[in-house]
């Protein structure tokens, strides 16, 4: 190796995306190497200022072959250390008086010793372009590390060293080299304009690359691992591998496998025998290692004392996990971490994991796997959101990297720790948690994991039905996991939509195409309780194309809803005209009717129930080698059906009979309710045809009739939950008992007690919460904070404004682009420019607070996830009301209820550029007073007076509140005060 201190410019540096070099000097950068038996000589290397591509210089040398005969000479240039990926692309200008010259690509494999000579790392070349150009011309070499390129290599180096199992972790181009043959007398040759892109840079692999070169070669110290990494993909004992994983409570291993899960995060990696038991179950771990901090306190330099080497024992563990929900201010113990685990795991070399909260730019430059995670359910936040939020994720991390996300399967933590979660019941529906899945897999996870804090066996409300359904994921993911840990994600967002009666004519079919419209615009343009219908494409070259489909409404968040549909239809971008479709599912194969479309290979499903699997094949084998699987697990999953249908059924009858204990009917304007008894009655009946089904073998039809009963109860749930949340309410995070069908007999409740409640309408806990001040410090001084983001590229504030929705102001937020000469706008916000937070205000514990306001959307809101977001502490960002796009002035409300004594305050969060009004803000306390309506009840029967119930008439609250009267329940519809 020629060594030398080389500089490049690296583009966007703070991620190693783009590596460029002009050779403008001052100092050259090239090497040449030649045989000292030869008759070569270098007379000159030095830069050219005249003879250049662009920029002002390129590098030159001059040699002299004094041999008759044609002599060698090489170029090398050292290289930043690059992974090698597949979209892996370096290039360099190349000029010569000589017509021969060969370009190659050195690599190094950092975990494997060269057999040939031990103790030194294995290299070999990677050939790149020949000069084709005329003597005298500049012509541009380029080099890749395409997947075809680089397994073709490594397949003849394995045969070339009778070496078949190669350590190929962490590979990495270190060196560019030219090779020229040069006849006798002067030769030239000029580079210019060096580009390497993208570039993931690969120093932090190279720890073992000292041990390694002192005395005995790796090979001989390390361990055999099961697993071979190759950036984002994962092979496990020499097969493709998807990793589902979850959290071990101190269940056992054997109950764990029967979910269908393949990793387990135990909580201590040092409990060989649970590692063992996995193992015995076919399943693998991941663990936390241990973190030594330094002994001053600080976060710096701390992998200078690392844990001591872990054992052998645990080899059952694929790779660390160094925690989740890692927020961006621990990045730097988390990069400390990182060496800790390297230096104590030299033997396996295993990758790290985190997930993280931010920043993924800058953690993903030294963590190869990382997963970022956001728990949707029961928030402002919808399905298709979460799919963005998540691709957006891994386009900010460095290309090639291997990604994941924890699927949400319980209540968000501030329910499970708050003093009043024994008070309510909030279940995250199973159908919620397949629609997450199938969501992360439509964003390209690499790898899926159910985030648990309590035992699946746990007592909490819904636990079975959790088990449950992630089993029966489960079962539909280990058919296609060859798909999920090998394929390729394609870009497009493909929309299904109801096939028409009419025979399709030429004329309708141009028709169709001019009126084609994106999945977003058709979204757009859908009702939120609408189902809408989207795929994504996995391609492989080796198993086909998978097509991942899955049906939501915007309010699925919170209540699922029916989510099927009959008769839809999709264009597939262009498959081989020799491939089958098939629709998998695990109790059956179905084959599709294809038909071939403008635009592609256009199939109709004659039913989707929540998500769909479509395959398109022209390997009959791979149909086969599926059957036999679907044959292996369809009992289980008939059965599986047939558990979660049937629990479900029994918790949501136990709701309804809540509701209807309150009195809640029609006359609550819930006209579902008076349905509630035939469609729980029908779900039974169907359930009891399924169970007959199963009896008989008809696994496929059993499934299907409890696939039945989960729809008629999902509808029924939804049209519930509907009609007591709208018109009602601004958002169904307005009352907290309204962001799920199993807290509404807590909403009903609270209703009432808001009925015998005592509250002013004009009173305010909101010092100038009008915004009727001609200056902001005002605000500041009666307690307001303004909160600024600092985010580069950005400038914002928070001023007053005369455009008001009452009264002379309002207040203004603000986030615009920074004026600047390169104009760089970010292209997405990972930090909130603006926050502006009211006085915080005491609340006892079990206090009602009226909160209600006017927001403007002046200027929509861009490049952010979140948009504009009020939130309180109480509720938190889970409970965040949100606004993306322009509107005029519109009223919002919402009610809290304190769990504890605590400050109460508003935020308003800015998330991304644009511009927002906010005025009238109110908090106006409700004081609970023991029943005094002073109106009485007759029971027909009995003709005895009874308490007045504040849900015999349709009560207008929140958003509806009138804001002169002193206390609006009192009202009733007939008239009477």
């Amino acid at each position: 190796m020629i060594a030398g201190s080389v500089c490049f410019l690296i583009t966007d540096s703070t991620y190693g995306e783009e590596v460029r070099d002009g050779f403008d000097g001052p100092t050259t950068k090239w090497q040449a190497r030649t045989n000292k038996k030869t008759q070569v000589d270098i007379l000159e290397h030095d830069l050219s200022n005249y003879i250049f591509i662009r920029g002002k210089a390129s590098e030159r040398f001059e040699v002299s072959n004094r041999n008759a005969l044609p002599e060698q000479v090489d170029f090398i240039l050292e290289l930043p250390h690059a992974r090698v990926i597949p979209d892996l692309e370096i290039s360099v200008w190349f000029r010569s008086n000589r017509q021969t010259a060969e370009s190659w690509l050195r690599v190094t494999l950092p975990y494997q010793a060269d057999p040939r000579e031990p103790g030194k790392l294995l290299r070999f070349y990677v050939e790149g372009e020949p000069y084709r150009k005329q003597p005298g011309n500049w012509q541009q070499f380029t080099c890749k590390t395409d997947e075809k390129t680089m397994n073709n290599r490594l397949q003849r180096l394995r045969n070339e060293l009778n070496y078949p199992f190669l350590d190929t972790r962490g590979m990495y181009v270190d060196q560019l080299y030219f090779s020229s043959r040069i006849p006798n007398g002067a030769s030239e040759f000029f580079f210019d304009e060096l580009k390497m892109a993208p570039v993931v840079l690969a120093s932090e692999e190279n720890a073992i690359e000292s041990a390694s070169l002192n005395g005995t070669p790796p090979e001989s110290e390390a361990w055999n691992l099961p697993a071979d990494f190759r950036l984002d993909r994962l092979s496990v004992q020499g097969q493709p591998f998807f990793p589902i994983m979850i959290p071990s409570h101190d269940e056992s291993a054997a109950s764990l496998g029967l979910t269908g899960v393949n990793t387990v995060w135990v909580k201590d990696y040092r409990d060989y025998q649970y590692l063992q038991e996995l193992r015995r179950e076919n399943l693998w771990a991941t663990a936390t290692p241990p973190y030594l901090p330094p002994p001053d306190g600080s976060s710096q330099h701390a992998f200078q004392a690392s844990p001591a080497p872990f054992q052998r024992e645990t080899l059952p563990i694929l790779f660390w996990m160094l925690g989740a929900r890692v927020p961006a201010s621990e990045h730097p113990m988390l990069i400390d971490w990182l060496q800790q685990v390297r230096q104590a795991d030299q033997k396996a070399a295993r990758q790290v994991m985190v997930d993280t909260i931010g920043d993924e730019r800058k953690i993903s430059r030294h963590f190869p796997m990382i997963s970022s995670s956001r728990h949707i359910v029961h928030t402002s936040t919808p399905f298709n959101g979460l799919r963005e939020l998540i691709t957006q994720k891994h386009k900010l991390a460095r290309p090639g990297m291997f990604t994941s996300t924890w699927i949400q399967t319980e209540p968000a933590s501030r329910f499970l720790n708050s003093p009043l979660s024994s008070q309510y019941s909030l279940v995250v529906e199973p159908e919620q948690i397949r629609l997450q899945v199938f969501c992360a897999l439509q964003a390209g996870c690499d790898s899926i994991g159910y985030w648990t804090t309590t035992p699946l066996a746990s007592e909490y409300p819904g636990s079975l039905e959790r088990r449950l359904a992630i089993t029966d994921v489960n079962l539909e993911l280990g058919l296609v996991a060859p798909w999920l840990a090998k394929g390729d994600l394609q870009s497009e967002i493909l929309h299904f939509e109801p096939v028409k009666a009419e025979r399709e004519t030429l004329q309708s079919r141009l028709e169709s195409i001019r009126n084609w419209k994106t999945a977003e615009e058709v979204r757009r343009e859908k009702k939120p309780y609408e189902p809408v219908i989207e795929g994504r494409l996995i391609k492989s070259e080796e198993y086909g194309s998978l097509l991942l489909a899955v049906c939501y409404n915007q309010y699925s968040q919170y209540v699922p809803g029916a989510l099927t549909a009959e008769n839809v239809s999709v264009i597939v971008p262009p498959v081989p005209e020799t491939a089958t479709a098939w629709e998998i599912t695990p109790t059956g194969l179905r084959a599709l009717d294809r038909e071939i479309v403008a635009g592609g290979t256009k199939i109709i499903l004659d039913r989707i129930d929540q998500t769909a699997m479509i395959l398109f094949t022209s390997n009959r084998s791979q149909v086969d080698e599926l059957e036999k699987k679907i044959a292996e697990v369809a009992r289980q999953s008939a059965q599986i059906s047939f558990d979660l249908a049937s629990a479900k059924l029994s918790r949501v009858q136990g709701t309804i009979k809540e509701l209807q204990a309150q009195g809640v009917s029609s006359a609550q304007r819930v006209p579902s309710m008076e349905r509630a008894g035939y469609l729980l009655s029908e779900a039974a009946n169907i359930l009891t045809n399924a169970e007959q089904m199963f009896q008989q073998g008809a696994f496929a039809e059993s499934r299907r009739e409890s696939q039945n009963a989960l729809r008629l109860v999902r509808a029924l749930q939804f049209g519930i939950w509907y009609e007591t949340v709208f018109p009602r309410l601004s958002s169904p995070v307005s009352s907290p008992y309204t962001i799920a069908f199993s807290s509404l007999p807590s909403h009903w409740e609270m209703i009432k007690q808001m009925g015998r409640s005592d509250f002013d309408t004009n009173e305010n806990l909101l010092p100038l919460g009008n915004f009727e001040t001609d200056q902001t410090i005002a605000l500041v001084n009666s307690g307001w904070e303004n909160l600024q983001g600092n985010v580069e590229g950005i400038r914002s504030g928070a001023l007053l404004t005369d455009a008001a929705q009452e009264g002379k102001y309002a207040l203004r937020l603000a986030a615009v682009p920074t004026v600047s000469e390169d104009g760089d706008v970010p292209a997405y916000l990972e930090r909130a420019p603006i926050r502006f937070n009211t006085p915080r205000i005491p609340v006892k514990q079990g206090q009602l607070l009226y909160v209600s306001g006017y927001v403007r959307i002046a200027r929509p809101i861009q490049r952010s996830d979140d948009g504009f977001m009020i939130y309180d502490s109480l509720g938190g960002q889970v409970r965040a009301l949100r606004w993306f796009d322009h509107q005029d002035w519109q009223r919002f409300s919402m009610i809290r209820v304190a769990d504890t004594d605590a400050d109460f305050q508003l935020s308003m969060e800015l998330t991304g550029m644009g511009e927002v009004h906010v005025d009238d803000l109110r908090v106006i306390p409700i004081n609970p007073q023991s029943p005094s309506l002073g109106l009485e009840q007759v029971n027909e029967r009995t003709q005895q007076s009874e308490e007045p119930n504040p849900l015999s008439h349709p009560l207008r609250y929140l958003n509806d509140l009138p804001k002169k009267l002193k206390n609006p329940f009192w009202k009733r519809e007939e008239g009477v005060e």
